[in-house]
């Protein structure tokens, strides 16, 4: 199972290189606001936060949700206190993709993560 995935996560970043450019994910990253710094959204001595997830589904369990609009459920999740929100981005295994990360980063104030199996320089600066 973790190699189908991992090999899955390798053509999907070699498909994202090919096409966008190093330089151009390099300029986007340089022009992009600063990160959220979690530690005020996570660190709370008074209450429990979570790290909210968007997941259609995963590879031990198969299909979990229909999710038509991450942004909107990122925004339930964050109105109902979740101190950050986390995007499963591959495809194949868990149903995600970069535009849900980018609708989700757009909808909500809290931290958003994105969680990725096979990291790559332009997957980095990409995120």
């Amino acid at each position: 199972m973790l190699q189908d995935l991992f090999a899955g996560a390798v053509l999907d970043a070699k498909a994202r290189e090919e096409l966008v450019a190093l330089s151009d994910i390099e300029k986007l990253a340089l022009d992009a606001p600063e990160a959220i710094k979690p530690h005020s959204y996570l660190l709370s001595k008074s209450h429990i936060s979570v790290i909210a997830e968007i997941k259609r589904a995963s590879p031990s369990r198969g299909f979990m949700a229909t999710i038509e609009n991450p942004g909107e459920l990122a925004r339930t999740y964050e109105a109902a206190g979740a101190g950050a929100v986390s995007v499963l981005t591959e495809s194949r295994q868990f149903g995600g993709s970069l535009q849900d990360l980018e609708q989700v980063r757009s909808c909500v104030t809290v931290p958003v993560s994105v969680s990725y199996t096979h990291l790559t320089l332009p997957t980095i600066y990409s995120v």
